[in-house]
């Protein structure tokens, strides 16, 4: 999620997904993704998700999701990072990850075609394998219809901070 510090404005998504083993490094996931936005009296929409997750050669973590929504629009994102480990609990992670759509929905400023690149690079502290803080620094491009409908701010760049977790 993202909250503006200087209105009240933001957002958010949750993803739920279940996973089933598929080989030895990949994930099949299938579940749900809510949006939720705060800005204009707030609005929600809902999704079911399908994709994967794992590990690519080299160590590269992979995550190709298609989102289909509540009112049939379909999209896509394709995200991956790599994490360089400085100690056995110190480690930073650059991220990509990029978004397209088939559809444009301008009530979520979402254009048809790509939609995004986002650059992110967290530095997180393990105390356990299982729970990590982590800060960083995210970088975002959004192009074509979706720039567009962004009233022309086609990059926006925040610092970032949160935790980890995994059960």
């Amino acid at each position: 999620g993202e909250q503006s510090t200087l209105e009240r404005a933001g957002e958010t998504e949750l993803e739920a997904l279940y996973g089933r083993l598929i080989s030895p490094f990949f994930d099949v996931v299938g579940g749900t993704r809510i949006d939720r936005s705060w800005e204009e009296g707030g609005k929600t929409r809902g999704h079911l998700a399908v994709g994967f997750q794992g590990r690519a050669p080299y160590q590269f973590e992979v995550e190709p999701t298609l989102y289909v929504s509540q009112n049939g629009n379909v999209s896509a994102s394709f995200a991956a990072a790599y994490s360089f480990l400085f100690t056995q609990r110190l480690a930073l992670e650059p991220e990509v990850e990029v978004n397209a759509a088939l559809q444009d929905v301008p009530e979520w400023g979402v254009g048809t075609g790509v939609n995004n690149l986002n650059l992110g690079l967290r530095l997180r502290y393990e105390f356990h394998r299982k729970f990590a803080p982590y800060l960083g620094y995210d970088q975002n491009w959004r192009f074509g219809e979706t720039a567009d409908l962004a009233g022309g701010d086609a990059s926006d760049g925040a610092f970032v901070f949160g935790i980890r977790m995994w059960r």
